[in-house]
């Protein structure tokens, strides 16, 4: 009997919004952000979460990154900072996403503003809440959480887990938690009902940076597609829900160390960036070509063709992008490798 009163006063009892991240410098400030805190004005419009231009292929994403990553390498201005944080994200870069958020942890107006948009990933145009939680989510939400970043592992005593965790997630008329964890084998996604009516949620996992995911689990059962949103229905029966990326054995691509300086052979000659002719995306292309000798100084090209062995340009960095697969994959990490590179300039 007492094990009962005990079950049925924990499922009653409010859910209070709680975040929880990985060990390090950014956890420590989220956890002592007091709940009042309101997001900021220039973060969330009209009390919604901003929204940025961000998908590779449109040219706008390029020019205002550039004002952007030019304006956060020559001041410490916040705001600049935390749009390449949203563009980062939204373009699966969760490391670089991290380390911009991070950057702006100081300012917790913009801290509310942009947690809810990595942890649980709430779509672009939510409700802003208070502590940097997310406000009311509909029924049927699409959630899409980043992957968490590397725990300071620094002095720590046994296993640090590289996982995050946000409770009290409010969707129709349920609370729900979310944790994501990064495993030895793959991500692990775990969704649980906190109170409240049943509720819809749709979770899609996040890409790993290093490892290609070879199969999607949901609840153990094996999908036959990859990159899908799952829904799930949550009940207050209070059974728990579980995605699952599998990754595929060893690396798919490796960190790349990125230089201090801007080397010689690049300085002198520049780069060409090589598409096919049928390419549909030269417009966003000759921006991030601009946008790159903005915040760097190389002059980029986009050519179809190779460069001829006795002009000065076949001295330079060829980038191979002629395959648009590849340079769907390639062309957010070079992005970041830019970011990383015009940042430790400052």
């Amino acid at each position: 009997m007492i094990a009962v009163l005990l079950a049925l006063w924990t499922q009653d009892a409010p859910v209070v919004p709680r975040l929880e991240l990985p060990r390090g410098s950014l956890a420590s400030v989220v956890a002592t952000m007091s709940a009042e805190v309101s997001p900021s004005a220039a973060l969330a419009p009209e009390g919604r979460l901003l929204s940025v231009s961000s998908t590779v292929d449109a040219p706008a994403t390029w020019s205002s990154w550039a004002t952007d990553l030019t304006t956060a390498q020559q001041t410490n201005a916040v705001e600049p900072r935390a749009r390449l944080a949203l563009v980062a994200l939204e373009q699966e870069r969760y490391d670089d996403a991290w380390s911009h958020l991070s950057a702006v942890r100081a300012d917790e107006a913009s801290l509310a503003a942009l947690l809810p948009r990595f942890m649980p990933g709430v779509p672009v145009g939510s409700l802003a809440g208070q502590g940097g939680h997310a406000g009311a989510l509909p029924d049927g939400v699409e959630l899409n959480p980043a992957l968490p970043y590397e725990p300071d592992r620094e002095g720590a005593t046994g296993w640090v887990p590289r996982a995050a965790k946000v409770d009290g997630i409010a969707i129709g008329k349920a609370r729900v938690g979310l944790e994501i964890a990064v495993e030895g084998e793959g991500i692990q996604v775990t969704l649980r009902h906190q109170g409240g009516e049943a509720a819809t949620v749709k979770v899609r996992i996040p890409r790993h940076p290093e490892y290609t995911i070879e199969a999607e689990f949901v609840d153990w059962w094996q999908q036959d597609q990859l990159g899908n949103a799952w829904e799930l229905e949550l009940t207050p029966s209070g059974e728990e829900h579980v995605l699952y990326g599998r990754f595929r054995g060893g690396l798919a691509t490796r960190a790349k160390l990125v230089p201090r300086h801007v080397p010689l052979q690049l300085q002198q000659y520049g780069a060409v960036v090589l598409v096919e002719r049928e390419c549909t995306q030269l417009e966003a292309l000759g921006a991030f070509a601009r946008a790159i000798q903005q915040c760097s100084g190389v002059t980029t090209v986009i050519a179809h063709e190779r460069p001829t062995l006795n002009s000065s340009a076949s001295s330079g960095l060829l980038i191979d992008w002629s395959d648009p697969q590849q340079r769907r994959t390639e062309w957010p990490l070079l992005a970041g490798r830019i970011e990383r590179f015009v940042l430790q300039q400052k």
